[in-house]
């Protein structure tokens, strides 16, 4: 489907590893529910969404549609939000909305 294949995973692999994290961490729900800094945030979020994007990396073949791709994509940032989650809990705020309602566990 893609022309250049290997390009282009490189190329999801450079935007998921390295703007996810920095897209994330700017956004207010980070800054509003974790007590991290930004570059703390960032640090640990390329952590995580390099290791999620290893474990759904098999998943983005390229016989796979753009819709089947960034279902993938989607995969992999729920991935990355979970573990955060999951691993900052002790730097969580208190807030109601930051509890009940967070962005990935929908």
């Amino acid at each position: 489907m893609f022309a250049d294949y290997k390009s282009f995973k490189i190329d999801i692999h450079k935007k998921i590893v390295e703007e996810l994290p920095r897209l994330a961490c700017s956004s207010e729900m980070y800054k509003e529910c974790y007590s991290v800094s930004e570059e703390e945030c960032t640090t640990l979020m390329a952590l995580f969404a390099e290791s999620c994007f290893k474990t759904y990396e098999n998943n983005m073949t390229a016989d796979k549609t753009l819709n089947e791709l960034a279902e993938v994509g989607n995969k992999i940032g729920y991935c990355t939000g979970f573990i955060y989650d999951m691993t900052l809990q002790k730097a969580k705020k208190a807030d109601v909305q930051c509890i009940k309602d967070p962005k990935w566990s929908k």
